[in-house]
């Protein structure tokens, strides 16, 4: 008996507006359809003229390239099977931003209306932390957030309060600024003194009478507090191996403190570091540049020029200190850890670096790629693309390639002619640069080894072989595929059976052959699991502990499974991507539920995917720019 039409109606929301339901349209949602749902936005400010709004095909899409300036028009077009409808529209202004503050886990900024929005972690989902609806005329991020109402000056802090750093408010008495990193919050009450709240350490490093001042600002580090007094004479506290709490004898306006480094801002707009400066991100100075604002991050900092020019000095290992000018005009900066993120003089926030659990947002990989393997990928064309923490080193090899694997600080790829080629660390031989004698149909990597299966059906690995994961000489038994876990090895024999070798730790290599039969098996530090030839996942080993290794066979139907450090993903059958156990880095909120991927790649605690479309899509954490999400906040 055919499926009864059911009725399906959208609204469309703003920052600004709610808008109404639509009017209902009947339609069939059949098991395995999906439900489209495209954002549209007009032309200009009135109720008409609309187009798509490019990757904007979620409820949850962001439009990137909203104007601050002016209102648009937006609304909704629902596709499924049999039926067709737009909701009403609902009209709505992107919000521009005038400061921000880069935190150690989260991000906030104060909008041009005064409201506070913060990103990162906890920042989302059903329950995501809400920041107060108050007026403010400034914020400060660390572990949690504060910010000085600003009607009256009155502290008020939201998140994590676990050393009481984040005391809910309002406060008592009024403030003249604030600061905050992991578990402490210090700042300046409207008298002038400097108080602190939170983990005891800086507290206890201040003398009662020095915290009289009065003072005007304060900046908080992971190992220094410093602050500004009246004069503007410069005083430190905390860790002093650098000489971080000696500040040269000059006049300041403010102070930005760094990872035991420095950087003040003369009263006179010219920049002054001290302390640590091996990566050059403190330089003594002054500066022969004026400066409106300066940041510092664990081993950089960045500036504004009078010209509103962005240049940055120090450490740039992940992006987070490209050297500038920069091509935009900014109007506020603010750094922590390897991390930036500026307002740009049309109001939009702009970050890069790493985005540490989402805590700086940056721009997606634009390349249209084929698969992907952690952080790197193929593109369509067959050449090679890598990004993140350590892609900077590589020298990747040219040429085109079909498949490509990625292990621990280094790479191997199967190219076209069926040859292998590596790059990156080699101290076991992990990854010879020249190309392979014999010819191969797959590859894996694991921490410090990798195998293939030649073109004979044969199973020969490299590298590092302390517990067996990688033994010299071709396979005795014939495979199909094979699966590099950091010390361990497992393979699809062409009888479907999988076998194991290497260090058996938490049952994750058993030495077989398995009772079922499987199609394909990914292979993990903690767990492993399968997609048996009747399309069922099943996983082994681990203790199970947040669900990434169930213990009964999935419901649902999957094509492919790779698992990570305490969660797995898989791709049903449909192409959609489904994922389970630990979601503690959000490893869990597939950004594009409905999208159908053709690739998938989960490593340690991050999944990326390809698209259908040939688009890169990551999610969860992302300390070093390996898993960029799909957009950037405007």
């Amino acid at each position: 008996m055919p499926p009864s039409p059911s009725q399906f109606r959208v609204r469309a929301l703003t920052a600004t507006y709610v808008g109404p339901g639509s009017a209902p349209v009947s339609g069939i949602r059949k098991i395995g359809s999906t439900l489209e749902v495209q954002w549209q936005r007009s032309a200009g400010d009135s109720d008409d003229d609309y187009a798509d709004l490019p990757d904007a095909v979620f409820s949850s899409s962001v439009d990137l390239d909203a104007s601050t300036a002016e209102s648009r028009f937006y609304r909704a077009r629902l596709l499924t099977e049999g039926a067709e409808g737009v909701s009403v529209p609902v009209r709505g202004k992107a919000h521009g931003y005038i400061t921000v503050s880069v935190g150690s886990s989260n991000s906030c900024g104060i909008r041009t209306d005064g409201k506070i929005a913060c990103w990162g972690w906890k920042y989302e989902g059903p329950s995501a932390i809400v920041p107060p609806a108050d007026v403010f005329s400034s914020v400060a991020s660390g572990h949690h957030g504060c910010g000085l109402r600003a009607s009256d000056g009155k502290m008020l802090c939201w998140g994590d309060n676990g050393y009481g750093q984040a005391p809910p408010g309002p406060s008592t008495e009024s403030w003249l600024s604030v600061a905050s990193t992991y578990t402490t919050t210090c700042g300046i009450r409207a008298d002038g003194v400097l108080d602190c709240f939170g983990f005891p350490y800086y507290p206890n490093l201040i003398n009662p009478q020095d915290r009289e001042g009065p003072y005007l600002s304060a900046s908080l580090g992971e190992s220094n507090l410093c602050v500004v007094d009246v004069l503007g004479t410069a005083r430190c506290w905390g860790d002093n191996y650098f000489r971080q709490n000696s500040p040269p004898p000059l006049t300041f306006s403010s102070v930005a403190v760094g990872d035991n480094f420095i950087c003040g801002l003369l009263q006179d707009g010219r920049m002054s570091c001290w302390g640590k400066n091996l990566n050059g991100q403190a330089p003594p100075g002054p500066s022969a540049e004026i400066y409106s604002v300066v940041a510092s991050g664990d081993s950089h900092t960045c500036g504004i020029l009078q010209s509103g020019k962005l240049v940055c000095v120090g450490l740039n290992q992940v992006g987070q200190a490209p050297p500038g000018p920069s091509v935009d005009s900014f109007l506020d900066v603010s750094a922590f850890g390897p991390s930036t993120c500026a307002v740009r003089i049309d109001g939009k926030v702009q970050c890069w670096g790493a985005n540490v659990v989402g805590a700086a947002p940056v721009l997606p990989v634009t390349d249209v790629l084929s698969s992907v393997s952690s952080n790197c990928g193929i593109r369509k064309d067959g050449t090679l693309v890598c990004w993140g923490h350590v892609s900077s080193d590589w020298a990747l090899p040219t040429g085109r390639f079909t498949s490509i694997a990625v292990g621990t600080g280094f790479g191997c790829g199967l190219r076209t002619d069926g040859r292998i080629v590596c790059w990156g660390r080699d101290e076991e031989g992990q990854a010879p640069t020249a190309p392979s004698a014999d010819t191969f149909t797959s590859i894996s990597a694991g921490a410090a080894h990798a195998c293939g299966v030649r073109s004979d059906g044969k199973v020969l690995c490299w590298g590092f072989n302390n517990y067996g994961q990688a033994p010299p000489g071709p396979s005795a038994d014939s495979f199909t595929s094979v699966s590099c876990a950091p010390e361990s090895t497992c393979g699809v024999r062409v009888d479907g059976k999988v076998v194991c070798w290497g260090n058996n730790w938490f049952g994750v290599a058993p030495s077989g052959p398995s009772a079922d039969t499987f199609t394909s098996v990914a292979a993990g530090g903690h767990h492993s699991c399968g997609v048996r030839t009747d399309g069922k996942v099943v996983c082994w080993g681990s203790f199970n502990t947040d669900g990434e290794a169930p213990t009964t066979p999935s419901a649902e139907l999957y094509t492919r499974v790779d698992v990570g450090h305490s969660h797995s993903c898989g791709l049903r059958v449909n192409g959609t991507v489904s994922c389970w156990g630990s979601n503690f880095y959000g490893q869990l909120n597939i950004p594009t539920p409905t999208e159908t991927f053709s690739s998938l790649s989960v490593n340690l605690s991050k999944t990326c995917g390809v698209s259908t479309q040939g688009k890169l899509i990551c999610w969860s954490v992302d300390w070093y720019g390996e898993a960029p999400p799909p957009g950037a906040r405007p």
